[in-house]
C-alpha cells in the first residue's frame, strides 16, 4: 500500500511505501525510483477532485506553499475534524 500526502504544516509532498515503512519514517517524494507512482496518484488525485466537484482549491501541480493550497489544506482539515476543531494541532 502506497499513501501519498500533502503534508501542509510544512508545505511538502510526502510519499510512502507503507509496506516496507508503515511508521511513515523514509519520505520517498524526491526518490527517483517512484517518481513514475507519484505521477500516477496525482492525476488520480486530480481526477477525484474534478470528480466529486472539489474544486475550490489549487491544482494537484501548484506549489504547497502556495497561500491558497495552505488555505484549501487548513479548510479540509477543520472539515474533517468537525466544526469547532483544529486537526492540525
Amino acid at each position: 500500500m502506497l499513501a501519498l500526502i500533502a503534508a501542509l504544516d510544512i508545505n511538502v509532498w510526502e510519499f510512502y511505501d507503507l509496506e516496507t515503512d508503515p511508521a511513515e519514517m523514509r519520505n520517498r517524494i524526491n526518490d527517483p525510483e517512484v517518481q513514475n507512482i507519484v505521477a500516477r496518484m496525482k492525476t488520480k488525485l486530480e481526477l477525484l477532485r474534478r470528480r466529486y466537484r472539489d474544486d475550490d482549491g489549487p491544482a494537484v501541480d501548484a506549489p504547497l506553499t502556495d497561500t491558497a493550497a495552505i488555505a484549501k489544506g487548513r479548510q479540509d482539515a477543520d472539515r474533517a475534524a468537525g466544526a469547532g476543531h483544529n486537526a492540525a494541532h
